[in-house]
């Protein structure tokens, strides 16, 4: 257990200093690992890079959930964007709504 919690750790201290490369590196292994975050904490690192505007962390975690088979649903996704939209970080997320 401690493992996930020093893997957690890391994970939210790279997407606050919006480090879009090392949140990268944190998911990619992820894949492999025996103990994975699990996609309500990907999700709620997410929600943490749009309140905050990190463009960087945001754009990581969307792109692993992307190739990920454990998604981010739709309608978390939808709500994320909707906060997003509520802050004007659209474009900084390089996201669109239709």
């Amino acid at each position: 257990m401690q493992a996930i919690e020093t893997r957690l750790l890391r994970f939210h201290d790279a997407v606050m200093a919006n480090d879009g490369m090392v949140v990268q590196k944190i998911l990619a292994d992820n894949i492999i690992s025996k103990s994975p975050l699990t996609i309500k904490m990907i999700t709620g690192m997410l929600v943490i890079a749009v309140e905050n505007s990190l463009s960087d962390a945001g754009q990581a975690i969307l792109a692993y959930n992307s190739s990920a088979l454990d998604k981010i649903t739709d309608k978390h996704l939808d709500s994320i964007m909707r906060l997003a939209a509520q802050k004007n970080n659209l474009p900084s997320v390089k996201v669109t709504i239709h």
